[in-house]
């Protein structure tokens, strides 16, 4: 088989018919190659047993009709690409150049490269600017010569971390395969394990791999130089013995010399992965610029989400705890990476979104934005302490609305307050002319006899004057639950755009804010909020998304206006068609928990996101998050 795009084609084809968009995304080439690419295919397998079967609207499937030649052809195919070492597909051809070109000094030709990957040269151009992209991050110049080709050039201790977040994370790549590794996992486990040093099994995986990938650097004569910055990052002695007795065993093993830059560059890797509270660690020490760091952090936690957690010194403790090796992940440019990343996002949306909020206070001390990754793991410790608060949840607070005087009403708070006195708190009364005028700064609930045509911030629930047993279990069923309607809650129409402009974030951003100044009122201040808060930490949040909020709560009410792009633009790391623009209100929202789980669940739905970039319609955005809504709920 001449290109390698074939295999991938075979092992994507199934007797089920998909789509060449479909099968275009896996390939990441255009619905018209993959639509010439199959007909390729099936002029090459006809003779082998089978063939390509194409269905108009419908798409392509795999027919067999002779079993034994096809699982002999497969299997052929399957052993000659395996014994290439040859990428099959976009994400390892990704993390395959990246590889080649950190142990390549030379320049290499495009065209070379695309035969020796047996990929096309238009495919593998694109490629290439998605690893330029990678490179950028880590200060790393991907170079272009006429004639010549590319090659990369950057610092050892820059390429080291790229290397280790994007190609040794995946067990297929060349470079963690083979006895090299397990020998290095047995040198670090004996000396942790001697000096009772505890790393998680995800820090202790990481280390590894560094170690490693410093291993096959220091064969080929390239090794770390440490610069003034990184020799003012503590780390403890404890670090840096341990780290000369792992990189003595390692030495013996390999038959290599580690410079002392390279012990020193261990230990800072030791300091930075380290699991505190454990017990068989020294005294924790926390230090003032710590404990100020996390007072800060709460503090802006607060003034955008009005949760206060100041009081909640379990929250404290742990987040000075996990700052400790944070701040020289963070100095360092290390990246620990977060298997459970995508679960946080979706299951603790509101606690992800204040652990983001949280970190610009870190990405403002020391100019580095954290990634997701670190994100995360700061969510689980706010996903916790929201935990806490759940669990000691005040009852809730309603307003009775009765047309029938002022008697009948009392009798009516009286029969609530006795029926429902687990869940109510308090009970007050208003006519419905008087509904516009009420505070409802610590009203949850409407409970109502009568229409109200006012517009007015909580739930409204429609009861007759005298309760049945229905009655009383549709209610409870509310008070417990809280209000369901997420999207007539905190969305619009009046707020949604179909056609966003494409430009610059900012462009954008600003269409958006006048959009809205349009429909409501909105401080001066309101955009240099959202622009200021996009400084500090990334706010796209995948599957095509971005979610913008203002630094702090700004607005009375929380709203969201949403806006989608007529062309996808990037947008931190990622490329995004869709924009939430949240603005979380001043005012105390119990829902919120709700808001975050049903949009970020969406958020994250990628056929949903398709479906909503399609339509294009508030409508569209209704159902789809009443389907996300009724699915939690069940």
């Amino acid at each position: 088989m001449s290109d390698n795009r074939l295999y991938v084609l075979i092992r994507a084809l199934s007797d089920q018919y998909q789509t060449a968009e479909c099968f275009a995304e896996k390939l990441h080439v255009s619905s018209k190659t993959v639509r010439n690419l199959l007909k390729e295919l099936d002029k090459e397998i006809k003779h082998h047993g089978a063939g390509v079967k194409s269905k108009a609207s419908v798409g392509y499937r795999l027919e067999v009709y002779n079993q034994d030649l096809w699982d002999q052809f497969f299997l052929t195919s399957r052993q000659q690409f395996e014994q290439l070492g040859l990428p099959q597909s976009h994400k390892e051809r990704i993390q395959y150049i990246l590889e080649y070109l950190s142990h390549r000094k030379e320049y290499i030709r495009i065209d070379d490269l695309s035969e020796a990957l047996y990929v096309a040269k238009r495919t593998l151009t694109n490629d290439i600017k998605e690893i330029e992209a990678i490179l950028h991050e880590y200060q790393i110049e991907l170079i272009r010569r006429p004639k010549h080709g590319i090659k990369i050039e950057g610092k050892e201790v820059n390429l080291r971390l790229c290397l280790a977040n994007y190609v040794a994370q995946n067990s297929l790549t060349k470079i963690i395969r083979g006895s090299g590794i397990n020998v290095i996992t047995e040198c670090v486990l004996s000396c942790l394990e001697k000096s009772g040093y505890h790393l998680s099994d995800v820090a202790m995986q990481s280390l590894i791999v560094h170690l490693f990938i410093a291993v096959k650097r220091i064969e080929t004569d390239h090794y770390v130089l440490l610069e003034e910055e990184w020799l003012t990052v503590i780390y403890g002695q404890e670090e840096y013995n341990i780290a000369k007795d792992i990189v003595g065993k390692i030495q013996d093993k390999f038959q290599l010399t580690f410079p002392e830059s390279e012990v020193r560059y261990a230990a800072l890797h030791l300091a930075g992965k380290r699991t505190l509270g454990d017990e068989s660690s020294n005294n924790i020490v926390i230090d003032h610029e710590t404990s100020e760091m996390v007072i800060q952090m709460l503090r802006s936690v607060y003034e955008a989400f009005k949760f206060d957690f100041s009081g909640d010194l379990e929250l404290r403790m742990a987040l000075c705890q996990h700052l400790i090796p944070l701040k020289v992940r963070v100095q360092c440019g290390m990246n620990f990476r977060n298997p459970l990343l995508k679960d946080i996002k979706e299951r603790f949306a509101l606690a992800y979104a204040m652990a983001s909020q949280a970190s610009s206070i870190i990405a403002d001390r020391y100019q580095k934005l954290l990634k997701d990754d670190e994100i995360g793991y700061i969510a689980l410790s706010f996903a916790l302490a929201l935990e806490r608060q759940n669990r000691k949840r005040e009852k809730k607070n309603i307003l009775l609305v009765c047309s029938s005087g002022k008697g009948s009403a009392k009798l009516l708070a009286y029969q609530y307050q006795e029926k429902f006195k687990d869940q109510i708190k308090k009970v007050r009364t208003s006519n419905v002319n008087s509904v516009a005028n009420v505070d409802f700064s610590d009203i949850d609930y409407i409970f109502t006899t009568v229409p109200i045509a006012a517009k007015v911030p909580v739930p409204i629930m429609e009861i007759k004057y005298f309760l049945d047993d229905q009655d009383i279990k549709v209610m409870k069923k509310a008070l417990a639950q809280g209000p369901s309607g997420i999207c007539e809650r905190y969305f619009s129409p009046e707020i949604f755009i179909a056609e966003v402009p494409t430009g610059s974030r900012e462009e954008i951003l600003d269409f958006m804010c006048r959009h809205i100044k349009k429909y409501q009122e909105l401080p001066e201040n309101f955009l240099e909020a959202i622009l200021k808060r996009e400084k500090l930490a990334r706010t796209a949040f995948g599957n095509r998304v971005a979610m913008p909020h203002p630094y702090k709560a700004l607005t009375r009410y929380t709203f969201v206006c949403v806006g989608i792009l007529k062309k996808p633009v990037w947008w931190d790391d990622k490329e995004v068609q869709v924009v939430f623009l949240v603005s979380i209100g001043q005012q105390p929202d119990k829902e919120l928990q709700k808001f975050y789980r049903v949009t970020s669940k969406f958020l994250l739905n990628k056929e949903g996101i398709t479906e909503l970039i399609k339509k294009k319609s508030y409508s569209a955005l209704q159902q789809l998050l009443a389907e996300v809504e009724n699915e939690l709920e069940e």
